[in-house]
């Protein structure tokens, strides 16, 4: 879900966004950090995500909002990608 909405993210830098996409994009980002993350922020990043999309859907309209939301949203995913292979330790099975 999070790749699927992503790249309608991704193909719409240049028009208009729609908001399935970006449910998309927010269900899958909120499976991948309720599976993947065990810290304590896991539920802050998770509201988070949830907040965004209640501010897009609040703000669609205005069409630099939407520019710079997609601009965030893009970048920002791409950021937390590579943080996220950058400090995360592959665990190895015991033998």
């Amino acid at each position: 879900m999070i790749i699927m909405g992503f790249l309608n993210v991704l193909l719409s830098l240049q028009y208009d966004l729609d908001v399935t996409p970006v449910v998309m994009y927010i269900f899958g980002v909120i499976l991948f950090v309720h599976s993947s993350v065990d810290t304590w922020y896991k539920w802050g990043v998770i509201g988070l995500v949830i907040a965004a999309g209640i501010l897009f859907k609040v703000y669609q309209l205005d069409p630099v909002f939407s520019y710079w939301y997609k601009q965030i949203l893009f970048n920002g995913t791409i950021a937390v990608a590579v943080i996220f292979m950058l400090t995360h330790r592959i665990k190895s099975k015991p033998s």
